[in-house]
């Protein structure tokens, strides 16, 4: 490995993206690497801010956009790049393909306008490794109910988690050279070892 990385994590609600990047982050950290964990809606006040209201009201779409667009961009010049420019691994908890699944897939926004948007925003920082962790909707909802109550996108028809699903392997499928797919089947520790194996 590199000096440092940019790695982001996707995949469905309930795919188990939180639990993988804390394990990797405390895989690198005891191989005496310096690792920012971080993730979208970002943890800065106003990333706080807008998820409570995505969550608590139903936005219009265009507007749902340009709020997550605005954390998005504090959240690479304030955490990401920064952190990059140090030499600091950056694994990240969702980035642009899920705004792009979300917004896109599931609302009426065009793909190139939240294109545009992304870039804008992240003044074309890509990752330099996306994990997707891949796992049938209807086991990551069965998880996401023992966990308690769901949220608003949550409780979506699982048509719509579905097709979330689909939208993140085909970028996997596009861009080979960044994307690796992950079966997010099985323990925490056994989907650990996958990613070992592939960081």
């Amino acid at each position: 490995m590199t000096s440092h990385r940019f790695i982001v994590f996707e995949g469905v609600d309930g795919s188990g993206k939180s639990t993988q990047v804390r394990l990797l982050d405390e895989y690198l950290r005891d191989r005496n690497l310096d690792v920012v964990a971080t993730c979208e809606p970002s943890r800065t006040e106003l990333g706080v801010s807008i998820r409570k209201m995505i969550m608590s009201e139903s936005l219009p779409e265009l507007t749902t956009a340009f709020l997550f667009s605005a954390d998005r961009a504090q959240h690479v010049e304030m955490i990401i790049r920064p952190a990059l420019e140090k030499g600091i691994t950056v694994i990240s908890d969702r980035y642009v393909d899920s705004f792009m699944a979300y917004q896109g897939v599931s609302g009426n926004l065009k793909m190139q306008d939240l294109r545009l948007l992304s870039r804008i925003a992240t003044k074309g920082l890509k990752p330099d490794l996306t994990i997707i962790l891949d796992i049938d909707p209807a086991i990551s909802l069965e998880r996401i109910q023992r966990r308690g109550t769901m949220d608003r996108i949550e409780s979506s028809p699982i048509e719509f988690h579905r097709d979330i699903r689909g939208f993140f392997l085909k970028q996997a499928e596009f861009y080979r050279d960044r994307y690796v797919v992950i079966d997010g089947t099985g323990t925490p520790e056994e989907i650990h070892q996958r990613i070992r194996d592939v960081i």
